[in-house]
């Protein structure tokens, strides 16, 4: 379980095998709502990052901005919401780096990471990225995204913790070469991550302060 205090029980370190790695981390996800199933392409190198498709896009500029939340519950609700969202981008970001061999990995992945440790820690493993000339392709599917915490806060730094199962069944994983590297057969395609996000203030982001990968809690 993330801390709600916001330091780190147990971040992710730099990843034993390169390969392993890169196709256990990898994907897009899009949640709908608790519980419900999302896919996400994640495109050819060179092809940037997927975005949401016309249909949700048109939804929500119809919606217009939503009203402020004048009560703690719809407060708490719109954070949520938010905290999700951001993990929605955080994925596209992902995708838009590894896709693109993980050289821009800095400038889209660092405004992400909230806390030190887990900053220093994922720094270390997309410098090797960078350094390999890895790359990956393919579809990551999010069976479900379950609150498991959430911390009110009067001045603006809530937390929100969540766990969510993804699916890197399709997740492929390329050298330098373009050959693809075969993924450890024990390692499962589809686990349990769970996420620490807090918000960093009144008018800001936020954040990804702590990770943490269930690889024996198989969804």
């Amino acid at each position: 379980m993330p801390s709600p205090t916001g330091t780190p029980l147990r971040v992710v370190g730099v990843l034993a095998g390169l390969a392993v790695a890169a196709a256990a981390t990898v994907g897009v996800v899009y949640l709908v709502r608790d519980g419900a199933p999302g896919t996400g392409a994640i495109p050819g190198p060179g092809t940037g990052s997927p975005s949401l498709s016309p249909s949700a896009s048109s939804s929500a500029a119809e919606a217009g901005p939503s009203p402020s939340p004048t009560t703690p519950e719809e407060l708490k609700a719109k954070n949520i919401a938010e905290a999700k969202q951001q993990i929605v981008r955080y994925y596209e970001a992902i995708a838009a780096v590894s896709n693109a061999g993980f050289g821009d990995w800095e400038a889209n992945l660092s405004p992400f990471w909230g806390h030190p440790t887990i900053a220093r820690s994922m720094s270390q493993t997309y410098a090797s990225f960078a350094e390999s000339g890895y790359y990956t392709s393919g579809q990551a599917v999010v069976q479900t995204m379950t609150v498991t915490d959430y911390s009110p806060d009067d001045s603006g730094f809530e937390s929100v913790g969540l766990d969510v199962c993804v699916d890197f069944g399709a997740v492929q994983t390329f050298g330098r070469d373009g050959v693809e590297k075969p993924r450890d057969a024990a390692t499962p395609t589809r686990y349990v991550l769970s996420y620490l996000m807090r918000h960093q203030g009144p008018e800001t982001e936020w954040t990804v302060n702590d990770e943490q990968r269930h690889v024996e809690q198989p969804c």
